[in-house]
């Protein structure tokens, strides 16, 4: 039974003043919930809470960028005048350079991860080491969260890119990089993360699981329960 009396609310003989008494905080959190706990807009903290914890995220992820990264390339050359056919080239620096971008990786694992970078993130970059004049010698991606765009001018809007690990930066020129992105309103230089615009409903899917688990753990009983006489 509750009574109300100059300002305070009595439960039982005890009286909680409404605003202050700690004890009123509580039974009302209890009741009625504190405010949620978001994810925050930090591209690790995404990361793992979405793709890495998420499975509905993962598979996502994973059937669009490895669909696209198994897409075979081909090049062709335009055949002399108008009419004229394109012709196949089989052999070319270029398409080896697509089957084997560097040492550590294969052509589809180096697409894959970086359409991957572009659907968690929002944003991919893509380096290239040697052959200034030509096909690059090696091609690289490089990880969203460890990469920063370095403005420029109204001329020239960026100046370059830094990469960072630890202690250690290393800057590139804006020539050297290939920043893909997606659309952002409100952003001149990073691309919005998908997941990031989804993140509430991941926790939420996230939670539900969380808590079906512990609930199954203990024997499918509340963790706690109010009783009153």
């Amino acid at each position: 039974m509750v009574a109300t009396m100059n300002g305070f609310k009595l439960f039982g003989k005890r009286a909680l003043k409404t605003k202050q008494d700690p004890n009123y905080k509580a039974i009302l959190m209890t009741l009625l919930g504190d405010n949620p706990i978001w994810t925050k807009k930090d591209i690790a903290l995404i990361t793992e809470a979405g793709y890495q914890k998420c499975c509905t995220v993962f598979a996502c992820i994973n059937e669009r960028a490895g669909g696209a990264a198994g897409v075979p390339w081909r090049l062709f050359r335009r055949g002399s005048g108008e009419d004229a056919k394109r012709v196949e080239i089989m052999e070319h620096t270029i398409l080896d350079r697509m089957r084997r971008p560097n040492p550590q990786e294969g052509g589809y694992f180096y697409r894959m991860k970086a359409l991957a970078y572009l659907l968690i993130s929002g944003n991919s970059y893509l380096i290239r080491i040697g052959g200034e004049t030509g096909p690059p010698r090696e091609l690289y991606t490089m990880r969203p969260d460890r990469t920063k765009v370095l403005p420029g001018n109204q001329f020239e809007p960026i100046a370059g890119y830094r990469y960072t690990v630890g202690a250690e930066k290393e800057d590139y020129e804006a020539e050297q990089v290939l920043h893909l992105r997606t659309f952002s309103p409100l952003d001149d230089w990073y691309g919005l993360s998908p997941i990031q615009v989804a993140g509430k409903e991941i926790d939420i899917q996230s939670m539900g699981r969380e808590w079906n688990m512990k609930l199954l753990q203990n024997d499918c009983r509340p963790p706690g329960g109010i009783v009153v006489e």
